[in-house]
């Protein structure tokens, strides 16, 4: 009857542009993963140095809070390895990032290229895949969520794990009071608000 009877992919992906998405979106994510995102040219000095002391004084791997712009070069072109050779590569790749885009196109890619779990890749699937929504209509409490899954999408789910959505969830929440985006009392309230979940005609997604 000329209607699709079934669909399959790999990646169920809807491409979203930053000035599509909510404000509150953006400051959830750079409140919980970047909070000096706007000053820095793509690497935290602080955290590099760091790293490089862990790594050879006490034998361990190279660590530090990365950067947006670090995350998006090691999903676009690296592997999950934590090595200080990877580490490297990231810090240079992510300084050629941030002379190559703006701080905005960085956002949107960032928002685009990362996966949410349940099959949604970029944060267009994952409102649809969650909430039933356009990115654009995400409330703050549902952008949290979803920046929540951004660091672990199979545990943080709110599909599978609902208990660890929630904290996670918080956890954003608490970044955004840090930083004055979100008082105290809103905070109380939304930290309280049960994640309600678009539930998807069987089959919709495959």
């Amino acid at each position: 009857d000329d209607k699709p009877f079934y669909e399959y992919f790999t990646e169920r992906r809807v491409l979203t542009p930053l000035d599509s998405l909510p404000p509150n979106l953006v400051q959830a994510l750079i409140a919980t993963e970047d909070r000096e995102f706007y000053n820095h040219w793509g690497v935290r000095w602080t955290a590099i140095l760091r790293a490089v002391i862990v790594n050879f004084q006490e034998g361990r791997r190279a660590q530090g809070g990365s950067t947006i712009t670090q995350q998006l070069a090691r999903k676009l072109f690296l592997t999950p390895e934590r090595t200080l050779e990877r580490k490297i590569k990231e810090w240079l790749m992510s300084i050629k990032l941030e002379r190559s885009y703006s701080k905005n196109e960085i956002l949107e890619m960032y928002f685009n290229i990362n996966y949410y779990g349940a099959g949604a890749y970029g944060i267009g699937a994952a409102a649809q895949t969650y909430f039933g929504k356009s990115p654009g209509d995400l409330d703050m409490m549902e952008s949290a969520v979803l920046v929540g899954v951004l660091p672990a999408p199979s545990a943080y789910s709110p599909l599978r794990n609902p208990d660890l959505a929630r904290q996670r969830r918080n956890t954003v929440l608490r970044s955004l009071v840090a930083i004055g985006q979100l008082d105290a009392s809103a905070f109380d309230t939304l930290s309280q608000t049960e994640i309600v979940l678009h539930q998807p005609e069987a089959g919709a997604y495959g």
